[in-house]
């Protein structure tokens, strides 16, 4: 973002020396921008109208449109407000309290408070439903002035004002609006106006120091009262002016202004376009999704400043466009913790640039991430900068409870302080609040820490508070509401919530002679309180939590950190919510109004069967609503449906028509599948709640995408192998980009063909989750048409064939699938003035192996020539359920029990591991953006290519060797070609390494039925496991010793041996492997990583034959030929060996360019292929293997195409 910044060398603190602040007060600066700006739009309400013969305004409207003001308007209205509130004895430093919502007539206020040097205080319009904490904040605030937004309003602000002690208080509805009839003392402020003169001398804010304070927020704190800070000019504008130089605003840019008008996000960025000539757009009163995406859909160049709950609540909305908004200038993310999955939704919407940023109501805009939306790419340990200093702001981590900085990259407290911080709470002394030579700070109570380039990284908060979707909640008024009950001990945390940021969870211990449920607590808390400060859940510390009582320090204090590991491991395995009454007799409206009550925090009695839910709930919310109905009333209803279908009584009426689930006539959801599933999850909850748990997570996974639970077809379990390969330092890991030409076909015949593939190949249709750290899905989508477009687009038209290899190669944007989307992506490539059609296939390698590749590419090859025979590929469904029964049975654990004989001791062996490593990680092909293990960014010259700009290990090198014998050694001693190849590779790491044994991964093909034990009810299926539809492949990990004197022939028949064993155990879970090797404490630890790196290091994979000669089509035949194959595995060295007619070995090699030099890699290919030459040929089978010649045999370059690099 180029904010200038400047750092103390090894400690945590930095400061924005750079930033020019702003001369003036807010007056001052906004009569500025009114007179640079007249003309231009200061603001439009899209909710408010202005009618034909309606307008106060000289220019003749003749038809209804969007109330809107130029600045100059805005500014003479402001002035004209300005005066009747002095005529009424408003003077400066009175305190002008305002409760509206977002509108024009929430502009008018600020601007004329401002002018009029007054306090301007904006509450939330719900407060005037808590009568004393209205109360509470008007005394706070002192309030001199209350504008209103309607007559409804005063009608409730006046029955409070019936319990103020304060003298009178100057009370006007601020609407331009029909009102009805007013309480008494209450005037309608705009027919005041209207009598104020068209031009006014008024000299605005002419006497206001920027130090004076302009603007009063309330923020929560440890008590449960409303804490007020005190904004001056100077903490504002800093702040407005820094949004709008980043965002470089300017006449013509919109700010979709959704976020609350009470809120201090909001107002920063409402003055930050002001300040810059950008226009305010109010797309609704409060939040409404559908109303935003049409204000960001109206403009041309929209900044939508957003709480992360606003972000998914847009990307899931039906009205959303599934290529994302082409008017998006930006997303900044505020309010509430950002995680990475909220960064994912945010790339789909297609912003140019997406800014993450941090603040407090004591100081906000004090950090700035700001990055092309291209440049967004997480590290592996996820974790998101709030970025670095800005505003003149500065920023040091401290130690908890102190004010000096700590060294960088150590976690402490984070301290803000510069220009956009406050001087403290009014009437509170606090000792989070302190000046240093001049200089405002806060002590934030947020856990942080800061690297060496000033990046800060927040982790979570020292203090109580909760932040639920950008609002502050205090666990103390929570925990005070449930205390009232008799018998019941009450203690609130908050979790955290991808959606919300966090939520709060009550824990509660009853010791009265009444237990109350859940439920019954939690309708306590919303009668106090209300429903934004219900506990979203409460457990009890023995019934749920299965502890005795609270834990608690030698004092006696309970430790809530330690209760918190109590509830995040609690709901670790499960969605838990407390329906302990279940409405099973009840008419079906009265049920959908019982789960309804129960997701939006009321009671029963009190829900309106025909308001709308959306008024009172957000997207999180009617997610759990969505569910709730699945899990209770077994029926149906999306998140799309809920748009048109808003109330009580409209769902019930549409469930009424709806079928239970169990009788759908759908494709089948393999329910014996989902319980094995579930029950090698061991949750506490049962089979059933575990289903209902998966699936509302495999819901949130789609979401982002557009679909939902009914777009899903089937859901299998990912197997320890293919779930390694969802670990990666880079967003290419594991990734294979395939160059097809097809010829004598049109791009318009080659997309049907695409489509059919996909749609009878379900593997095909993928995409994953990671329901936690051991269990991950494949969710298999239904080939419905919205997905297929999905997965198949058409491309740029090309000139030559030559250009389908480097279509949008290494583009950031484009040149990968990532886990979190469809596994496979086909792009489609017309090629002018030609019969032959280009296609790129970029698919994830957790969702194949060499085997069904092989067979994929037949069957479209088969499609191609109209061949539209059934799949002869056998469903992967029912692999994938043995698999999953079979982890849990008693052949898994001697499996297991082989493979840990095998390794154990492996952490001692480093001698024999070969290549060496010379650069950081291993990684074949691309590596833009990568990090270390532990997640921290990359440097520059860290991993360089040995060969520079000659380097060629993605593509690889290929040799071929005749073997005349190589045959003959199956039918005459047993010992089969892949043997021959694996023996050589041993023996080559002997005679590179000099160790004692050769130590490298070989992938085992695990073409066969996973054993589930005599006693098991399911049996393996007939048909033949080679066509399993699936990736079934194992990695095992090979110790090769030679024996002493052994012979070729021993040492042969040896390896062919063992590896009947390997076969036998091939599909031994990897994770159970190192678990049990982990339960070695002296050795484990070393053990479990050795295998980790060699996993990763040396490769030996067998492949089939290639297609033959009839697999491949002629000029007049279609075909999809390969033109290359670039797999982008996170590996070091791969050795790709398969036999061709007339007795060739081809070997592929392909490696880590920052590792091995080609020339290096050729010579260790020509040792390879020499080595299986003399220990292939019967007359050396009775000579010592050790005499085995790594040389004098005849090997040839040669360039082959394979399908299975």
């Amino acid at each position: 973002m180029g904010i200038p910044s400047q750092s103390r060398p090894g400690l945590a603190e930095t400061e924005d020396t750079g930033f020019e602040a702003p001369t003036g007060n807010l007056s001052s600066l906004l009569y500025q921008a009114a007179e640079k700006y007249r003309d231009h739009e200061a603001v439009i309400s899209l909710h408010q109208w202005e009618l034909p013969g309606h307008s106060d305004k000289t220019t003749e409207i003749v038809e209804p449109r969007n109330q809107h003001l130029t600045y100059g308007e805005l500014h003479l209205e402001s002035l004209r407000l300005a005066e009747a509130l002095s005529s009424q004895g408003v003077t400066r430093g009175s305190s002008v309290v305002t409760v509206l919502f977002n509108q024009i007539e929430w502009c008018l206020a600020f601007w004329a408070t401002m002018h009029l040097g007054c306090r301007f205080v904006p509450l939330d319009p719900r407060t005037v439903a808590q009568t004393e904490e209205a109360l509470y904040l008007l005394w706070q605030a002192n309030a001199d002035v209350l504008l209103v937004a309607s007559g409804s309003l005063a009608a409730q602000v006046d029955e409070i004002l019936q319990k103020q002690q304060k003298r009178d208080i100057l009370r006007c509805v601020l609407s331009k609006g029909p009102t009805g009839q007013l309480p008494e003392g209450w005037r309608m402020m705009m027919e005041a106006m209207q009598s104020s003169p068209e031009s006014t001398n008024w000299c605005p804010g002419s006497a206001v120091s920027p130090q004076d304070t302009a603007v009063i927020l309330f923020s929560s704190g440890t008590t449960s009262r409303p804490k007020a800070c005190a904004q001056t000019s100077v903490n504002l504008s800093a702040p407005a002016v820094q949004l709008g130089k980043a965002f470089k605003m300017a006449p013509g840019h919109n700010i979709c202004q959704h976020l609350p008008s009470f809120h201090i996000f909001g107002i920063a960025f409402s003055l930050g376009a002001w300040l810059a000539g950008a226009t305010v757009v109010f797309p609704s009163p409060s939040f409404d999704a559908a109303a935003s995406i049409r204000a960001i859909q109206q403009g041309t160049t929209v900044h939508a400043p957003c709480v992360p709950i606003m972000v998914q609540a847009i990307a899931e909305h039906p009205s959303t466009p599934t290529t994302g908004f082409t008017t998006l200038e930006s997303i900044t993310l505020g309010g509430a913790p950002s995680f990475p999955r909220i960064i994912e939704i945010c790339k789909g919407l297609t912003p140019k640039r997406l800014c993450v940023g941090y603040g407090l109501t004591e100081g906000v805009v004090t950090l700035m991430n700001l990055k092309s939306i291209n440049d967004w790419e997480l590290g592996g340990a996820g974790d998101i900068s709030s970025g670095r200093v800005c505003s003149g702001s500065k920023i040091r981590i401290c130690e908890p409870g102190k004010r000096l900085p700590i060294e960088c990259g150590q976690l402490g407290e984070l301290h803000q302080g510069g220009l956009p911080v406050f001087n403290g709470y009014m009437g509170i002394k606090s000792d989070a609040c302190y000046q240093e030579c001049g200089v405002n700070w806060v002590a934030t109570g947020d856990q942080a820490y800061m690297d060496e380039e000033g990046y800060v990284y927040i982790f979570g908060r020292y203090k109580d508070i909760i932040i639920r979707g950008g609002e502050n909640i205090s666990p103390a008024k929570i925990e005070n509401c449930l205390c009232k009950a008799e018998g019941v001990n009450a203690y609130v945390i908050g979790v955290p919530d991808e959606l919300a940021g966090e939520v709060p969870v009550a824990v509660v211990q009853q010791t009265g002679t009444s237990i109350l449920s859940g439920n019954e607590l939690k309708a306590m808390a919303l009668f106090e309180l209300t429903p934004r400060f219900a506990p979203t859940l409460v457990l009890d510390v023995q019934r749920d939590l299965a502890q005795d009582t609270f834990p608690t320090t030698t004092t006696g204090k309970v430790q809530k950190s330690v209760l918190r590991e109590w509830v995040m491991n609690y709901l670790e395995f499960t969605e838990k919510i407390t329906t302990e009454d279940e409405p099973s007799q009840q008419t079906l409206e009265s049920q959908v109004a019982s789960i309804w009550a129960h997701c939006s925090g009321q009671k029963p009695s009190d829900v309106d069967f025909d308001a709308s839910i959306h008024t009172i709930a957000d997207s999180m919310v009617l997610i759990q609503f969505t569910s709730q109905i699945r899990k209770r009333l077994q029926k149906n209803i999306s998140m799309t449906d809920l748009v048109k279908i808003n109330t009580v009584t409209k769902i019930s009426n549409f469930l009424a028509h709806k079928p239970l689930l169990a009788d759908c006539t759908t494709s089948p959801r393999a329910h014996l599948h989902h319980e094995a599933v579930v029950s090698n999850m061991k949750l506490p909850q049962g089979q059933k709640e575990g289903m209902e748990l998966t699936k509302s997570q495999a819901a949130l996974h789609l979401a982002p995408l557009g679909f939902q639970w009914d777009d899903v077809e089937d859901m299998l379990p990912v197997s320890d192998c293919m779930k390694f390969m969802t670990e990666g330092g880079r967003k290419t890991s594991w990734n294979h980009r395939h160059s097809l030409v097809v010829r004598s076909c049109s791009s318009t015949e080659v997309l049907a063909v695409l489509r059919m593939w996909i749609k009878r190949n379900p593997m095909l249709r993928t995409t994953h989750i990671a329901c936690n750290k051991d269990l991950h899905l494949y969710i298999v989508m239904r080939p419905s048409d919205r997905w297929l477009d999905r997965q198949i687009a058409t491309g740029s038209s090309l000139t030559t064939i030559q250009e389908i290899t480097t279509y949008r190669l290494n583009d950031s944007t484009y040149d990968h699938v990532q886990l979190s989307g469809p596994l496979l992506k086909c792009t489609v490539l017309p090629i002018n003035n030609s019969n032959a059609t280009g296609v790129v296939l970029h698919m994830h390698h957790v969702m194949f192996d060499g085997m069904v590749m092989h067979r994929w590419y037949q069957d479209l090859n088969q499609l191609l020539r109209g061949k539209h025979l059934p799949s002869a590929l056998y469903s992967f469904h029912d692999f994938a359920l043995l698999y999953q029964t079979y982890r849990a049975s008693i052949e898994a654990e001697q499996a297991v029990d082989f493979h840990v004989r095998q390794l154990r001791g492996l952490g001692s062996m480093q001698k024999s591991f070969w290549p060496k490593q010379r650069a950081p990680r291993w990684f074949k092909g691309d590596d833009q953006d990568w990090c270390h293990e532990d997640g921290s960014a990359s440097q520059p010259g860290e991993r360089v290519p040995l060969d520079g700009d000659h380097s060629c290990g993605t593509m690889g090198l290929f040799h071929k060797i005749h073997l005349p014998f190589i045959r003959a050694l199956k039918s005459n001693w047993e010992i089969s070609p892949p043997m021959v190849a694996k023996a050589a590779c041993a023996l080559l790491n002997i005679h590179k390494t000099g160790a004692e044994e050769a130590v490298f991964v070989s992938d085992e093909s695990g073409r066969s039925w996973p054993s589930t034990g005599d006693d098991s009810t399911l049996a393996p299926p007939t048909a033949s496991p080679l066509d399993i539809g699936g990736p079934t492949f194992q990695k095992t990990i090979n110790r090769v010793r030679i024996q002493p004197g052994e012979t070729t022939l021993q040492f042969l028949r040896r390896m062919q041996e063992k590896q009947r064993d390997i076969d036998r155990y091939c599909h031994a879970p990897l994770g159970a492997i190192c678990r049990s090797l982990e339960q070695d404490t002296v050795h484990g630890a070393a053990d479990v990583a050795a295998v980790r790196d060699i996993l990763r290091r040396q490769l030996f994979d067998w492949l089939p034959t290639p297609l033959s000669n009839e697999d491949v089509g002629t000029e007049s035949t279609p075909s999809a030929e390969m033109l290359e194959v670039l797999s982008r595995s996170d590996l070091g060295l791969v050795w790709f060996p398969t036999l061709l007619p007339g007795d060739q070995l081809l070997l592929e090699v392909s490696w880590d360019d920052a590792q091995l030099k080609a020339s290096e890699v050729d010579q260790s290919i020509e040792e390879f292929l020499c080595a299986m030459a003399w220990i292939s040929n019967p007359a050396n089978f009775n000579k010592p293997v050790t005499h085995c010649e790594f040389n004098g045999h005849k090997v040839w370059a040669a360039r082959e195409r394979n399908f299975h690099r």
